[in-house]
């Protein structure tokens, strides 16, 4: 059920964000105002790292739960992929300041998910 949720979440995203901005800045994942068949992909993608991340996170929605220790190894990936994420390898994308908003958003969601998570495994 909390894949299905991330599909329609990242589908909405593709057809009502991703497509109109492919409009007016091309790239792989959405063009002249649609999602092409590597965005599609990007979002069963998208939302089966969103159905990982929230089983990583949320109590209980992983037997044998991940130690404190793999959390801090989980949000070191994390930390990365937020970077790689929004980086598109092409010479027009420059990192403005939206992309570096949602970079400092996505670390600073990690950080907290992590520390609330440790903290919650500590104290049982």
């Amino acid at each position: 059920m909390l894949f299905l949720a991330a599909l329609v979440v990242w589908g909405f995203l593709a057809k009502f964000v991703y497509a109109p901005a492919g409009a007016i800045t091309p790239e792989a994942h959405a063009h002249d105002g649609y999602v092409t068949v590597p965005g599609w992909l990007h979002v069963f993608y998208a939302a089966l790292a969103s159905w990982i991340i929230a089983r990583a996170f949320l109590p209980g929605m992983m037997e044998p739960a991940l130690t404190a220790s793999e959390l801090v190894v989980f949000l070191g990936g994390l930390s990365i992929w937020a970077v790689l994420g929004v980086v598109k390898f092409n010479p027009y994308w420059t990192c403005g300041y939206i992309v570096t908003l949602q970079v400092a958003g996505e670390v600073f969601a990690f950080v907290t998910a992590t520390f609330w998570r440790v903290y919650r495994l500590t104290q049982n």
